[in-house]
């Protein structure tokens, strides 16, 4: 049996509303390495917005709600917006994201500097090179918990290449396994990162 932190959220921060799932949608937090702070500051948010699940920078998974549940996590400016926030499973990882390197140092956006060891760069991926990297314990964590979810939900694990960029696949709700950057232009969660892709194209294995 897989194994969470319990961290619900209040009641009234998500949609207690039992939805059949098919997609499994990856996210980055942009900020710190604590996830109890990720779903704390989740229940000041009116607007019923989070994750069923937030991974910590120590890869331990934390459950916000159930994941049969929903909230809004997608924000799309669509017709479909509320259908593929229904029927997905969103997942958080706790990651800074996008940085700026200046004088042979890394800084996130809130201007604090990343160590080196911690950062991947790559060919430029929606503006930046440089990004704060998600370590083997996140990756492990990632893999587990798909894994269960696919299992309990029936969902499709084939990687899609297309997962990086936005993908008409995605927003036409297909099942499956997505990020963040597949539905919107102006999000850079997940970025594509060595590690990360060879953990989705090797999740059964």
């Amino acid at each position: 049996r897989m194994k969470f932190v319990e961290n619900i959220i209040a009641d009234n921060q998500y949609f207690k509303e039992t939805m059949p799932k098919n997609q499994i949608v990856l996210h980055h937090t942009a900020g710190g390495g604590n996830a109890k702070n990720v779903i704390h500051g989740w229940n000041f948010n009116p607007e019923r917005i989070g994750t069923a699940f937030v991974i910590d920078s120590e890869g331990i998974i934390f459950k916000a709600f159930e994941p049969q549940y929903w909230a809004w996590h997608l924000g799309l400016k669509t017709n479909s917006n509320s259908k593929l926030n229904k029927h997905s499973i969103g997942i958080e990882v706790c990651n800074w994201g996008q940085l700026i390197e200046r004088d042979g140092k890394y800084y996130n956006y809130i201007n604090k500097e990343v160590h080196a060891e911690q950062v991947v760069q790559m060919p430029e991926f929606r503006g930046f090179k440089y990004y704060h990297a998600y370590n083997n314990k996140q990756l492990s964590a990632v893999k587990e918990l798909v894994l269960y979810l696919a299992e309990q939900f029936k969902i499709d694990l084939t990687y899609n290449n297309d997962m990086w960029d936005i993908s008409t696949a995605a927003l036409g709700g297909k099942p499956g396994l997505w990020t963040h950057v597949s539905y919107r232009k102006d999000k850079n969660d997940m970025s594509p990162q060595t590690l990360l892709i060879d953990t989705l194209t090797n999740l059964n294995k």
